[in-house]
């Protein structure tokens, strides 16, 4: 599917809704127990994209369309990493999700879970855990 409005990649996404394998990898849920959906562009700022994560109660399934489906990325904030530990690898918050999809595939692909830290954020912006959740046809 080339890249389509927001709104037309919502209304695709209903109807895949009754499709029980696309149900299957909406797996990020939300504190209030809901699965938040973001359709998402490849051309989206991350920054854009966690702002709306976070608004949905910290946890969102990002639903980006690709050639022949979608991809689904399962974005939470988790608790901060403490000072003494490894820190995740960081990325810019300005970098597109198309880039956090091939960094995705790149660290790790499908099914892999990473822990990144989101530069610039601010001193108390916590780390983002992206899960490659997989490709719907």
């Amino acid at each position: 599917m080339p890249e389509v409005d927001r709104m037309a990649i919502s209304a695709d996404i209903a109807k895949r809704l009754n499709d029980p394998s696309f149900r299957a990898i909406l797996s990020s849920t939300a504190p209030d127990g809901s699965t938040p959906i973001i359709p998402a562009l490849r051309s989206d700022i991350l920054r854009d994209v966690l702002v709306d994560v976070n608004a949905a109660g910290g946890a969102g399934n990002v639903v980006v369309p690709i050639a022949n489906g979608y991809m689904v990325i399962a974005l939470k904030a988790v608790a901060a990493v403490h000072s003494r530990a490894k820190q995740p690898p960081a990325l810019d918050p300005r970098q597109t999700v198309g880039v956090l999809m091939a960094r995705l595939i790149e660290d790790g692909g499908v099914g892999a879970t990473l822990t990144y830290r989101i530069k610039g954020l601010g001193p108390n912006a916590r780390p983002a855990r992206a899960d490659l959740l997989g490709i719907a046809a």
